[in-house]
């Protein structure tokens, strides 16, 4: 058996190393990118359910959703139930948030869809959550499963 020169095999231990810490640290980079992406879905949803913008709401929806979406409410619909919930709620809107996202592949994620419920002053009374799948379609992150069947 070949004997290594103990400087030499301690440089090559060093360089292993670092080589692994590189990719565990460009991993958990683009987990977090990842992660801030899918949060941007909501960021989304919500903008477009407050202002009732229905284009924008049905775009943040996965592709196999977004037929049963469109058949599901109209237009017009969406916004009389932003005005409603406006109206009774002074002039807020429901928000969703997300907890405890975990990225399940390179184009895949799940995530804790949680609800503020408002009470009739505006103020948050509780929340309701949920789980939701969120693919990555288009170069764009879109929540599944988001219209019940």
């Amino acid at each position: 058996m070949r004997n290594f020169h103990p400087k030499y095999t301690a440089a090559a231990f060093m360089l292993g190393m670092l080589a692994l810490t590189s990719c565990s640290d460009d991993q958990a980079a683009a987990t977090a990118n990842r992660e801030a992406e899918v949060n941007a879905v909501i960021d989304r949803l919500n903008k477009a359910y407050a202002k009732g913008d229905y284009e924008a709401f049905i775009q943040v929806v996965c592709s196999a959703d977004r037929d049963r979406a469109l058949h599901s409410f109209s237009p017009e619909e969406m916004m009389a139930q932003v005005k409603g919930e406006k109206a009774a709620n002074y002039g807020k809107v429901s928000e969703y948030t997300l907890e405890d996202i975990e990225i399940t592949g390179s184009d895949t994620a799940t995530a804790t869809v949680v609800r503020e419920n408002l009470d009739v002053s505006g103020d948050v009374n509780d929340a309701t959550r949920t789980q939701a799948q969120f693919l990555l379609e288009d170069g764009q992150w879109r929540i599944c499963g988001a219209f019940g069947d």
